[in-house]
């Protein structure tokens, strides 16, 4: 594995089981093993290590859409699909802990997310469906998130399965209009 992606992965995985609080520059290090020096060469400074954090897991996000999309018959649907697989991935870096520390260091660290959302809610709203459907796949996407980031109630994956074929209905519905 690169050094830079070790890091990364890291720095969620600090993020995940020590909680956010615990997200330094000396504890990253020491969790993958380096210097703090070394660390440094990589990542000047905690912001920039939480930017690379946040620019890797929004492109991801991203890719795991427009995968769905190549797949799916409509925007609106690979969001959701590519939201559900993001959700219920193994990966370590992972968007839960990305957002939580850049949400906890400098709120403007976040600005990788607003760009990918703001791509995203274009073709969400050129789907065929009314935006006010757009905004309400994109909504409940990034609730079921939300319930998961703060485990409250978070859905099962098969609760998670039946919104997404409920949502689905709702969208071929508008569509066919």
């Amino acid at each position: 594995m690169e050094k830079r992606q070790q890091i990364l992965e890291g720095a969620s995985k600090v993020v995940s089981e020590r909680g956010l609080h615990r997200l330094t520059l000396d504890a990253v290090a020491k969790e993958c093993g380096m210097s703090k020096a070394g660390l440094i060469h990589h990542f000047p400074n905690k912001e920039a290590l939480i930017t690379a954090m946040n620019d890797q897991v929004a492109a991801r996000f991203a890719g795991s859409i427009e995968n769905a999309y190549e797949q799916e018959s409509s925007y609106n649907k690979a969001y959701l699909k590519g939201s559900m697989k993001e959700l219920n991935g193994s990966n370590l870096l992972n968007v839960s802990n990305s957002l939580l520390a850049a949400m906890a260091t400098n709120p403007e660290l976040i600005q990788p997310w607003n760009e990918a959302y703001k791509d995203m809610d274009e073709k969400m709203k050129q789907d065929g469906v009314s935006d006010e459907l757009a905004a309400v796949v994109r909504l409940v996407s990034d609730g079921l998130w939300f319930a998961n980031m703060f485990d409250l109630q978070p859905l099962s994956e098969q609760e998670q399965d039946h919104i997404k074929h409920y949502l689905f209905t709702l969208i071929e519905q508008e569509k066919d209009r």
